[in-house]
């Protein structure tokens, strides 16, 4: 019904030459945001379960409230960071229709 060129403009994928395509390429870049932000979301997070548990070992009550509020925002942060990247992920497959009943497809 449709020629490929027709399906390619209508998909947002725009051909360069060969099978290259820029629209995969900002895909593959968007993946791989979203999996940086993940992985150091959970290195800050156990830089600051690491923080608030040296917190606990101090001798000076200013500078354990100073660690523990840091070490909380540490968290919180990275929480959110976690949170951001799986919503972005899980949004994206279940849009793009690649999730199956069986999981995901490769």
């Amino acid at each position: 019904m449709f020629s490929q060129t027709e399906k390619d403009k209508m998909s947002g994928n725009f051909k360069i030459s060969g099978d290259t395509y820029i629209f995969q390429s900002i895909v593959k870049l968007l993946w791989g945001s979203h999996t940086l932000i993940g992985a150091f979301s959970v290195l800050f997070l156990l830089l600051g379960i690491d923080t608030l548990f040296s917190a606990y070992h101090l001798k000076n009550p200013h500078e354990f409230v100073m660690y523990f509020f840091a070490s909380n925002l540490m968290i919180l942060v990275s929480a959110v960071g976690i949170i951001h990247a799986g919503i972005r992920v899980h949004s994206r497959i279940k849009s793009s229709g690649q999730r199956t009943s069986g999981g995901i497809s490769p």
